[in-house]
């Protein structure tokens, strides 16, 4: 069945003036942001732009896709959606600007995200999900003991940086961990800077304690937020979600799922199914309600000791 690479190959050379941007265009974006770009570009809020095209050229010059697609992770395949863009005039023009990549064992943090001048009009802030560091998977955990989480605080300060340059409207987005700090950003960044994004994408990304999802800000965003997972989603049914969401077609079966690689596409969309799977639904209700009978203490509990386990070999 066809994905996101066929994407590229069907469409990638129809201009953005003949076929508006699109679903599927946003997760070609959040993916790329999973793209490790720490010696292609600056590190840092410093609006120095590069075409997708350059980017391209650079990060092939240095690595060989050979070996960047035996890597186990998710490194791997958005290597190879890299590469496949290179050959697409619909992206190759796009400008990557503000590209940030901050890994923190001592604050418990993995935090990535980059923008992408889509128009002269319009920006595309795209957050890297959960990468293959430890420390990025005990955040994740975190989420699920605290309010929030040091990427997520990280995320509003990069958009309300990313903004201060220009005026223009904003959509925001990633996948996995990503999706949740695009919703998070959005919601709580300055309402100047919220009254600018026109869109939210949470390809597949976990939700938010209860708490969050009755303050108002949240309940003021969520017009705008879309939330897309696939029939047998598990990571975007964690934690709580108000919001309405789109259930998209898998080549794949179970948790291989929350890969955006094998979601279904049909010309320009997502192939779309009326409901997530019973074992998706049974999954998440077994998870809330395990989550919800431990008291906090408990969950800290067993976040510390599960991570105390992968910790004390040395591993990283």
């Amino acid at each position: 069945m066809a994905n996101i690479l066929d994407y590229l190959e069907w469409r990638g050379d129809i201009s953005l003036s003949e076929d508006p941007f699109n679903a599927v265009d946003n997760l070609v974006l959040s993916w790329m942001a999973y793209v490790n770009l720490d010696e292609i570009m600056p590190n840092g809020i410093y609006n120095q732009a590069i075409t997708i095209e350059e980017a391209i050229k650079r990060f092939f010059a240095k690595y060989n896709l050979e070996e960047k697609l035996k890597e186990a992770s998710l490194t791997r395949t958005s290597a190879l959606l890299f590469a496949r863009l290179a050959d697409c005039p619909r992206f190759g023009q796009m400008k990557i600007i503000n590209y940030v990549n901050h890994i923190s064992e001592e604050l418990q943090k993995q935090f990535s995200a980059m923008t992408i001048e889509i128009d002269e009009d319009t920006r595309y802030i795209a957050f890297r999900g959960t990468d293959d560091t430890i420390v990025g998977w005990r955040e994740d955990f975190n989420m699920g003991l605290m309010a929030n989480v040091p990427s997520q605080l990280e995320a509003v300060e990069y958009v309300e940086q990313t903004a201060l340059e220009g005026n223009h409207r904003l959509i925001l987005g990633g996948h996995s961990k990503g999706g949740n700090l695009a919703v998070y950003a959005a919601f709580r960044c300055d309402k100047t800077i919220r009254d600018r994004i026109i869109q939210v994408y949470n390809n597949d990304g976990p939700g938010f304690q209860k708490e969050i999802l009755d303050s108002p800000e949240y309940q003021a965003m969520l017009p705008r937020i879309r939330t897309i997972v696939p029939e047998s989603s598990i990571v975007g049914m964690l934690l709580g979600h108000e919001e309405e969401y789109d259930i998209v077609k898998s080549s794949q079966k179970g948790i291989m799922q929350h890969d955006a690689g094998t979601w279904e596409v049909k010309r320009n969309n997502f192939v779309y199914l009326d409901s997530v799977s019973n074992a998706s639904r049974f999954l998440d209700r077994s998870l809330k309600e395990w989550v919800e009978s431990l008291d906090e203490e408990r969950r800290q509990i067993f976040v510390d000791s599960l991570f105390a386990v992968l910790d004390a070999p040395g591993a990283k």
